[in-house]
């Protein structure tokens, strides 16, 4: 892109597209991966919540130092380019190593094929967000830029979720001719998203400043109660999501015997937070933050009980559970990163630049919460003898249904406590 070029509707486009392969990465960890590896590869519940929890561990680990070297070292090719066309090679191949993986690999297949596609989806995303913070000329491109970045997110994970179930309920496919499915997808979308994006676009230059004092601003953050309070909350959120996604296809098919449903029960809730969200914004200008965060966290602790008690066998009973409990969805994130927001405008105002460590903290968050609750809710099924090829037993059901209904309330709990209280304003 030349220095007269503007950023029409098209080139947005263009530059949102591998907000298409985030979604199915995030589709696949999130929802079919933890099933695959227990039920194909071949793992314990609690082997697979290792998997999951060491990969996270290590990606928040590598995250904000790829960020920090892409903001401050300059390459032939530019600060952000270098490290997505570096990235693109791992995802495929651990997309294709994890998810093709066949039955009984074991542990070590499972452990590398999930490092190598974490480890490229940081090294595309990091500098993929960083870039796209920086396309935008003036506030009205900015504007643009971040609207499509919204909107391709929320349009990918509904095209990946249609996918699968198109997948699911016309062609028959199973669980794991689905992630077979899934990583080939990834694996094919990953150089072509990337490469456009490489081709098309040209870095705007940026002037060299001195990198900032990373502790003194990690001790300040330390010293301010209510910011720490919403990192925890928004951590708890990660928590309960991670959880819930971690378990959902055990809780489908292996308590309700909806086999073949799962893709299609995930799309339909998937809709509903979408068109909810735009509510949920206007409410919060209508009544405040505080009472709309009430109201979300009061209905996630009304819902879980009738996720938990859903009869088996009974497609047209959970459909309308599952859209109630996708109602609140969301709002959790919303309104707490714009405390951040907030918060970084009043840095600004002040002459701080805050803003990339703001991101980067309540990233490395997220993804420590979601490892921390994929692995928790492996690990509560684990403790019963659930076997993923055999009958349910009645302990093996009660804590697949516990660790689906369950975080949602309990952070609602603990979520409605907080801002009663007033240590969140």
């Amino acid at each position: 892109m030349q220095k007269t070029d503007r950023l029409g509707p098209g080139r947005i486009a263009l530059f949102s597209l591998p907000l298409l392969l985030f979604q199915a990465i995030g589709v696949a960890w999130r929802a079919y991966l933890p099933a695959f590896m227990v039920g194909t590869i071949g793992l314990s519940l609690g082997a697979a919540g290792a998997v999951i929890m060491i990969v996270r561990i290590l990606d928040a680990a590598v995250e904000p130092l790829v960020g920090w070297i892409s903001d401050n070292e300059k390459g032939v090719l530019g600060r952000r380019k270098p490290w997505m066309i570096l990235g693109a090679p791992f995802v495929a191949a651990g997309a294709l190593g994890l998810c093709l993986a066949p039955p009984g690999a074991g542990f070590g297949v499972a452990l590398a094929g999930s490092l190598a596609l974490n480890l490229g989806y940081t090294l595309i995303t990091n500098p993929y967000g960083a870039w796209g913070l920086e396309l935008g000329r003036d506030s009205q491109e900015r504007a643009a830029v971040a609207g499509a970045r919204i909107w391709f997110a929320s349009a990918g994970m509904i095209l990946v979720l249609f996918s699968m179930a198109v997948l699911e309920r016309r062609f028959g496919f199973g669980q794991t001719a689905l992630v077979a499915a899934l990583g080939l997808a990834i694996a094919l979308i990953t150089p072509v998203s990337v490469g456009l994006v490489m081709a098309l676009f040209a870095e705007l230059p940026t002037a060299r400043t001195t990198p900032p004092d990373v502790p003194a601003l990690l001790r300040d953050m330390l010293g301010k109660r209510g910011l720490m309070v919403t990192l925890a909350l928004y951590g708890l959120a990660g928590v309960s999501d991670a959880a819930s996604m971690a378990s959902f296809l055990f809780y489908v098919e292996n308590v309700l015997g909806l086999s073949g449903w799962g893709a299609g029960l995930m799309l339909a809730p998937t809709g509903v937070l979408l068109a909810a969200l735009p509510a949920w914004a206007w409410l919060n200008r209508r009544i405040g933050r505080p009472r709309t965060m009430m109201i979300a966290y009061a209905l996630d602790i009304l819902i879980a009980p009738l996720v938990f008690l859903a009869p088996a066998q009974n497609l047209l009973l959970i459909l309308p559970i599952l859209i109630l409990k996708s109602m609140p969805s969301g709002v959790d994130y919303m309104l707490l990163l714009s405390l951040f927001a907030e918060e970084t405008a009043k840095d600004s105002e002040a002459g701080q630049r805050r803003a990339g460590v703001y991101q980067g903290i309540t990233h490395v968050t997220l993804k420590l919460a979601m490892g921390a609750g994929a692995a928790g809710a492996l690990w509560v099924i684990g403790l019963t003898d659930f076997d993923a090829r055999g009958p349910l037993s009645t302990s093996a059901e009660l804590a697949i249904r516990l660790a689906y209904a369950a975080p949602p309330a309990v952070v609602g709990v603990i979520g409605l406590l907080i801002w009663r209280r007033g240590l969140i304003r």
